[in-house]
């Protein structure tokens, strides 16, 4: 696992690979492990001063919701779903806690906002991202809720301190490539 921290900090590209599943997948790269680089360029917390829309603001108040800025390159054969970032990329606790991204946020139907904070980059809107293109935007998180797996666990506030955090991927690993 690489600790989120020192991704920021480094500016390391990292490297995201996962195992086909299902007919689509395999199609994406001729059933080779389907691998994207990324670089995580910073977290911060979606609160009210960041959106200026009442009704954002009004659907993030009591929600613990962090956005992760990405930069990310397919390096797979063909073009993929931009979807595919919010469905495999993770933050992780040491002690197995995984939290998912978001595929969508109180913000998103707020086109404005979610567009000016970059979360419909990798958004559900199922765009296409061509290998070898960067692609930068951001993925959100709810600490609201712990998530393993299965949406909404455990339906209760915890207290997670984002900065402490690993970067993961759900069913696949995250690799810093050798230099």
């Amino acid at each position: 696992m690489i600790r989120l921290v020192d991704a920021i900090n480094t500016g390391q590209w990292l490297l995201l690979k996962v195992k086909p599943h299902g007919l689509t997948e395999n199609l994406i790269n001729d059933g080779c492990d389907i691998t994207l680089r990324f670089r995580v360029r910073g977290i911060s917390e979606l609160n009210g001063e960041s959106v200026s829309d009442q009704d954002a603001m009004r659907r993030l108040a009591n929600r613990n919701i962090w956005r992760l800025q990405l930069d990310v390159i397919n390096i797979c054969k063909r073009e993929i779903e931009t979807r595919f970032v919010t469905r495999r990329l993770s933050l992780a606790e040491t002690n197995g806690h995984q939290y998912r991204a978001m595929s969508s946020t109180p913000i998103y139907d707020m086109s404005d906002a979610a567009l000016s904070l970059g979360l419909r980059t990798f958004s559900n809107s199922c765009r296409l991202m061509p290998p070898k293109v960067v692609r930068s935007g951001s993925v959100s998180f709810d600490f609201s809720e712990v998530k393993i797996g299965r949406p909404r666990v455990l339906p209760f506030e915890i207290d997670v301190d984002p900065t402490d955090l690993y970067v993961s991927c759900y069913q696949g690993a995250i690799e810093a490539p050798s230099s």
